[in-house]
């Protein structure tokens, strides 16, 4: 399994000694590859972005550990060329959220780009999660599920 995600981190050498509010923080787009099952915040996930990052951007010059990770987001693996996005018909977008049934509740669908006859454009994810939990649940599904 290869998934995409987009890596918002920033670059602290051992001899810097500045104040976390003057660091530039950057944003790159990295292949998970050899734990890309598990979770962002897997240490093994985190070990190996580092390691991309120590490579891709100081050619090994500086050790992973100079490195910080603010943020991972999962990203479209078909993000290069959207032209081939099997949910550009959806606006690239796998999952949407809902009213749900109940008042105060969401429901999380699936766009499915091909359905089979007789079935209808969407398959229930989660239904009726309460609305405050339901952004939090739906980025929990989209990180499991790799596509946003």
């Amino acid at each position: 399994m290869i998934r995409t995600v987009e890596v918002t981190w920033y670059f602290r050498p051992p001899t810097d000694r500045r104040p976390d509010a003057e660091i530039d923080r950057r944003q790159t787009v990295l292949l998970l590859d050899e734990h890309a099952d598990q979770p962002n915040e897997a240490a093994d996930n985190q070990g190996d972005i580092k390691a991309m990052l120590a490579i891709t951007e100081t050619g090994a010059k500086y050790a992973a550990n100079s490195f910080f990770i603010e943020a991972v987001t999962p990203v479209c693996n078909c993000q290069p060329h959207p032209s081939h996005c099997r949910y550009a018909e959806f606006g690239g977008s796998r999952f949407v959220m809902a009213s749900g049934s109940r008042i105060g509740c969401s429901t999380i669908r699936e766009n499915v780009p091909d359905p089979a006859p007789a079935y209808p454009n969407r398959k229930l994810v989660a239904e009726n999660v309460k609305a405050v939990w339901s952004a939090l649940t739906l980025a929990a599904i989209v990180e499991r599920e790799g596509h946003r």
